[in-house]
């Protein structure tokens, strides 16, 4: 795609789509309502319905009577489609708007707007409130698309609408009475589209990905805030340790890349340049694809062990709010400083270096990972720190307080100004604590790896307690980030992906996926690829 600099800013395009009306009865559908539903249309982005007569006339069903959900999901829908003929990306909310004619309450109106790519089986609930277009309306968000201009991927989708009355609803709520509502497309430009600023030299995976199929643009959902949509696939930038960093949002399809023979996603480049990676598979077919059939990975199995691990399982410190760092002090500390001065590894963190051994024995592939900062932020919010008294960390702060995530590890949290940064992990670069080592066979050795932050799930698309189930670090697992989080209930805290996608602390004796994370140097070159499953970025070695 050819990359432009483009400002746009507020709303500027508005169709309604549809008018819909359930009324309660015993006795078969009819359809009615005659007037059109077009409004304030712009040439460029355009809607259109299945049924012509629908669309000239709208929808209305009538005598509807109560049906479980398992039958609802099974009437007729009512299809449209959302075209995007500008010549920015755009950003689409549909909503569903209950217009104050309606007798009926909308609790008792069961619907499912099915997108191509979403659970056909998922029955609607309407917790997003929006302000209404129509006076007097209340609206509350079915779904958020995300459409390329005309000629890129994305530029159409399809929708299948269905309505029914809830079977849960009673004679004296239902009789006589009838929902009317309106289906709202409501249309914004992506903001901020951009040229990135990061250069890489030719045959490497930083030039890639900057001559690639990717659209750098600030993203449509708000990190922290708001789920990445189901159709939102850019690289936002923000600012991080070293500068300006790119991370990649939403349901990326060509961030795969082939290292060490196994597969992995790509989450940021950092303001370095160096390219950090997650874990997708420990391996990848024999014609070089990311999707092997029936292949996933087990997560910290190698041992044959358990399919999960413990971030902390040592008695006496999960307890306490030492646990939850990914190394930890003294657990019986009444002091920050002591309780939380890293000299003890995590559980997770022993696993982590067990693994690294296991995998990472050749020289030549250790040569293109870049030792970075890896943040596992202590910084307090509130609460002191140590004992089993409430605390809560950094994390927790930017993530449900301020939903307002960062790349930016805290660096004011030193320990008598002698072991370096509570929070900033480094294998031996001076950029933080030089503390991931471990004395092997007689040797010191280093690893230069670690675990997302929660914040960097945040940037990808998760949002605390917000299920989504579109972005690429979505898997169905629950697996753990390297970022504190609380200490509460008796538990030490540390943040997490869940299996339906939201970010939240559980608590660290707890079984947990390990997915592990590495960086890149800016120099790794690349022997092929373009990052989708089946063409990954092969890195060369």
């Amino acid at each position: 795609m050819k990359k432009r600099n483009i400002y746009l800013t507020g709303l500027f395009i508005l169709v309604v789509l549809i008018l819909v009306g359930v009324s309660y009865a015993y006795l078969k559908k009819s359809v009615v309502q005659s007037d059109s539903n077009d409004l304030n249309t712009l040439t460029c982005f355009e809607f259109s319905l299945a049924d012509t007569d629908a669309e000239n006339t709208g929808i209305s069903l009538v005598n509807e009577y109560p049906v479980p959900d398992s039958e609802g999901l099974l009437n007729e829908p009512y299809k449209f489609t959302i075209t995007n003929n500008c010549n920015t990306p755009i950003a689409v909310e549909i909503n569903l708007e209950t217009l104050s004619t309606s007798t009926l309450g909308k609790k008792y109106v069961k619907f499912n707007l099915y997108n191509g790519e979403s659970n056909y089986s998922e029955v609607l609930d309407y917790k997003q409130t929006r302000t209404a277009t129509i006076s007097g309306a209340t609206s509350n968000m079915l779904d958020k698309v995300y459409l390329y201009p005309t000629g890129e991927a994305g530029s159409s989708k399809n929708f299948e609408l269905k309505l029914w009355v809830d079977e849960a609803t009673t004679w004296d709520q239902g009789n006589s009475k009838t929902y009317q509502g309106k289906i709202v497309a409501v249309a914004n430009p992506v903001k901020g589209e951009y040229v990135p600023e990061f250069e890489g030299e030719s045959g490497t995976l930083l030039a890639a990905i900057k001559s690639g199929d990717y659209l750098f643009a600030s993203s449509i959902t708000v990190p922290g805030s708001e789920v990445s949509g189901i159709s939102e696939a850019v690289i936002g930038k923000t600012t991080d340790d070293y500068g300006t960093s790119y991370y990649f949002r939403g349901n990326m399809l060509n961030n795969y890349v082939v290292f060490n023979n196994m597969c992995w996603r790509i989450v940021r480049i950092d303001g370095n340049g160096n390219i950090k990676l997650i874990l997708q598979n420990e391996r990848y077919s024999e014609t070089g694809s990311c999707e092997v059939p029936g292949y996933s990975y087990n997560y910290a199995r190698w041992d044959g062990s358990s399919t999960t691990t413990a971030f902390n399982n040592v008695e006496g410190v999960y307890n306490t709010a030492s646990g939850s760092g990914f190394m930890y002090g003294d657990s019986t500390a009444q002091n920050f400083t002591d309780a939380q001065t890293n000299t003890t590894a995590s559980t997770l963190l022993i696993r982590l270096q067990d693994w690294y051994d296991l995998k990472f024995t050749d020289s030549n592939v250790i040569n293109n990972l870049a030792d970075v900062i890896w943040c596992g932020d202590k910084s307090l919010n509130s609460g002191v720190g140590y004992g089993n008294t409430y605390s809560n960390y950094g994390a927790y702060l930017r993530l449900i307080t301020q939903k307002a995530p960062s790349l930016k590890c805290p660096t004011s949290d030193k320990i008598n100004g002698e072991l370096g940064s509570l929070s900033k992990y480094t294998a031996q670069s001076s950029d933080g604590n030089g503390l991931l080592h471990r004395e092997v066979a007689g040797e010191t050795k280093y690893y230069p790896i670690g675990l997302i932050t929660a914040d960097e799930a945040a940037f990808a698309g998760g949002v605390y307690n917000v299920r989504n189930n579109t972005y690429y670090l979505y898997n169905g697992h629950y697996y753990w980030t390297m970022s504190p989080s609380n200490f509460y209930g008796g538990y030490a805290r540390v943040w997490g992906v869940y299996s339906t996608g939201y970010l939240g602390g559980n608590g660290v004796p707890s079984g947990g996926g390990l997915r592990p994370a590495v960086s890149l140097k800016s120099t790794a070159t690349i022997s092929g690829g373009t990052g989708t499953v089946s063409d990954p970025y092969i890195i060369s070695v």
